[in-house]
């Protein structure tokens, strides 16, 4: 992370170098959580990753070691649980076996189910739920110096007391098991037959005439970028396909059908239901003259 954008190193010499660049330069040293093939290409899923994290440590060491305790009681598994050098604890949870994808879509999907079953019916107050099911995500390097309080993120056990290096090798081969992995991605086959029975091309004569109108006007700031979630989740709805829905928002000054695939199957992930008349309205796109609208008195 030299520049602040993903570096890709091919060679632990380089790796190696990473590190005292870091050191030298009193910079975070962060790696991928999952391999990558190329400078922003993640192809597989070796492990799952969450992220503890309070002012209160003590809280945030609790809730790591009761998640990686119930893990290694119930599905046979051996979490690493790591020191973040700073105010919280990261827990890896590897698989039996790395898990391959044909596209970092599909290897997303497995990824947030994985951690979506994993924790079915547990509640912490302390996980970051803001990084579940983030297949590009970047973690602190275990036993380098956090920067700012020069503190070592530290892999321990369950006794919270430190591991060497070498105790680490056995973490990998006690992961999820393949019928755990074999159930996530019968899962997501069938979510995604599910969706695809949705996906029959209406036409746009039945939307409401807000999302139409906001069809041919320019989507910006923060109303408009929800007004654009609006539209793509109403239309997704309709049983539009992701790319069918991308191509609606051509007349974007700042169109881009990458990014806006991109979004379009963010939102289709989130399985989002269409907008409430009342939170278009609160966003400034209702029509004065729309039938829906509530007459005033």
């Amino acid at each position: 992370m030299f520049n602040g954008d993903r570096v890709f190193l091919t060679s632990p010499l380089a790796f190696e170098e990473y590190l005292t660049w870091c050191t030298k330069n009193h910079a975070p040293a962060w790696m991928s959580v999952q391999p990558f093939s190329g400078r922003n290409s993640v192809y597989c899923v070796e492990k799952l990753f969450f992220d503890f994290d309070s002012k209160d440590l003590n809280l945030a060491w609790k809730e790591a070691n009761n998640l990686a305790t119930m893990l290694q009681n119930s599905y046979g598994v051996q979490p690493l649980v790591c020191f973040s050098g700073s105010k919280g604890y990261h827990v890896y949870v590897w698989l039996s076996e790395i898990e391959q994808f044909d596209s970092v879509e599909n290897a997303k999907r497995f990824y947030q189910t994985s951690q979506e079953l994993l924790l079915k019916g547990l509640s912490f107050k302390t996980l970051d739920k803001q990084v579940l099911g983030d297949i590009k995500r970047l973690a602190r390097i275990p036993y380098s110096v956090h920067e700012k309080s020069l503190k070592t993120c530290t892999p321990i056990t369950m006794d919270r007391t430190e591991l060497f290096i070498d105790d680490l090798k056995n973490y990998r081969n006690h992961g999820l098991s393949e019928s755990f992995c074999n159930l996530c991605k019968s899962k997501n086959k069938q979510k995604t037959q599910r969706l695809a029975n949705r996906f029959i091309p209406q036409s746009h004569k039945d939307t409401r005439p807000c999302i139409n109108a906001a069809l041919t006007t320019d989507l910006c700031g923060i109303a408009g970028h929800s007004m654009r979630i609006a539209v793509a989740t109403e239309f997704l709805n309709r049983g539009f396909s992701p790319e069918q829905t991308a191509e609606l928002f051509k007349s974007q000054s700042d169109y881009n059908i990458k990014k806006s695939l991109y979004y379009v199957r963010d939102i289709l992930t989130r399985s989002y239901r269409p907008f409430k008349c009342s939170t278009i309205r609160k966003l400034g796109f209702c029509l004065q003259n729309c039938p829906r609208r509530p007459i005033e008195t």
